[in-house]
């Protein structure tokens, strides 16, 4: 929660530091919220967010159109997105280091608070994605093969995902028949 002392301020930039054992690729954005609807929790009635931005070297500075702050305390959230392919056993944590990391412009530019602030800790948990093959023929099929012919289509596997990422590291072929 923000507030001032006395008169307003007019805040314009977020500046956020990862500060687990998160890489920035592991968070795909990261966005801050107004809480619209007043409830002291992040929901869907806040609406939109008023700042979105990528880590890079792990910071995101999120720059948004100037919030007035008053002596009423107004609430935002940090929220982060994260990436389908993110680090299972990462850790996630924001921090913000000092007040030059809330960025109030002229002539109210005094920052007070506890600092550093730092969110609490997640882990990243893995997912249960489920890779679906679906064989077919090869298009075109060969009508027949030649000895010593190369590059012929045995068949065609067709990859898909539920969900998230996976990356594809080999495929086993077992010979049936006799030689």
């Amino acid at each position: 929660s923000l507030a001032v002392n006395a008169g307003f301020a007019r805040w314009r930039v977020l500046r956020v530091d990862l500060a687990g054992t998160e890489i920035s690729s592991d968070v795909k954005e990261a966005q801050v919220y107004w809480d619209a609807d007043t409830s002291g929790a992040f929901s869907a009635g806040d609406g939109l967010p008023i700042a979105t931005a990528t880590f890079q070297g792990g910071l995101a500075n999120l720059s948004f159109s100037t919030q007035t702050i008053t002596s009423t305390s107004a609430t935002y959230f940090l929220v982060y997105h994260i990436n389908p392919a993110a680090i299972p056993g990462n850790t996630l944590t924001a921090k913000i280091f000092d007040a030059t990391y809330l960025t109030i412009t002229t002539p109210n530019t005094a920052v007070a608070g506890t600092f550093p602030v730092n969110s609490g800790t997640l882990t990243i948990q893995p997912t249960l994605d489920t890779v679906t093959v679906t064989p077919g023929t090869p298009q075109p099929a060969p009508a027949s093969v030649v000895q010593g012919d190369n590059n012929v289509s045995m068949a065609r596997l067709r990859m898909s995902l539920n969900a998230n990422a996976a990356t594809f590291t080999g495929l086993r072929l077992d010979k049936t028949g006799s030689c």
